[in-house]
């Protein structure tokens, strides 16, 4: 892997592949870029494209209370699989991959619920702080408790019959982001790479958009 530099603010983060012209991209600083004519060039929202990448993958023929029940079920055991990954970078030599695939996971049941619930992913990612650096195990216990409040939340309006509150909703999503994007700054990773190895992994799972077949029988 590459490595490229935001020439906003200078931070260098791991490249999984050379840029190509057209090519949107995101920094840590939140500015955003497009690749062209062999530069970066600051301007559009990456995450609001994300979103709509994310939801053509989502199961579309459930409504919305089963989404928020499903999503937020898959938001903790996405977060779970991303923490076992770093545990594993950390102690078991694992790698930069296995993060960037689950912490993509994470990201997309982030946006998912956010367009189930009708909030711009894009002003979530934005209003997130970076959380404080702190030992690592308070990290994982940081993260993990943040996801588990979305779940929380959502039993409640699932059911429960609490009333939906979007911009609580949001906040909590935020505060998962605030954690993995902490994550993502000790392993030198970038969100915008992260977000687009997954939906390339997606869409060779569900070229189509979502069906139950090729997630039962899903190897990838």
């Amino acid at each position: 892997m590459a490595k490229k530099q935001c020439p906003n603010c200078g931070i260098t983060w791991l490249e999984l592949s050379i840029p190509v012209e057209g090519q949107k991209t995101s920094c840590m600083c939140e500015k955003t870029f497009v690749f062209q004519n062999g530069n970066w060039h600051e301007g559009f929202p990456y995450f609001e494209e994300y979103q709509r990448l994310a939801e053509r993958t989502a199961n579309n023929g459930q409504g919305a209370m089963q989404r928020l029940g499903n999503f937020g079920m898959g938001i903790a055991g996405e977060t779970a699989e991303f923490i076992d990954a770093v545990v594993n970078f950390e102690i078991a030599g694992g790698n930069h991959e296995a993060m960037i695939k689950e912490a993509g996971d994470v990201n997309w049941y982030c946006a998912t619920l956010c367009t189930t619930a009708g909030i711009s992913y894009q002003v979530v990612v934005e209003a997130a702080e970076e959380a404080a650096p702190a030992l690592l195990y308070v990290c994982i216990g940081r993260l993990s408790k943040a996801s588990g409040d979305v779940t929380e939340y959502l039993k409640k309006v699932v059911y429960h019959g609490h009333e939906l509150d979007q911009a609580k909703l949001g906040k909590l999503i935020g505060n998962v982001l605030s954690w993995m994007k902490l994550f993502c700054k000790r392993y030198n990773l970038n969100m915008q790479d992260i977000c687009d190895t997954n939906i390339a992994k997606l869409k060779q799972r569900y070229p189509e958009g979502f069906n139950s077949a090729g997630s039962i029988n899903r190897t990838i």
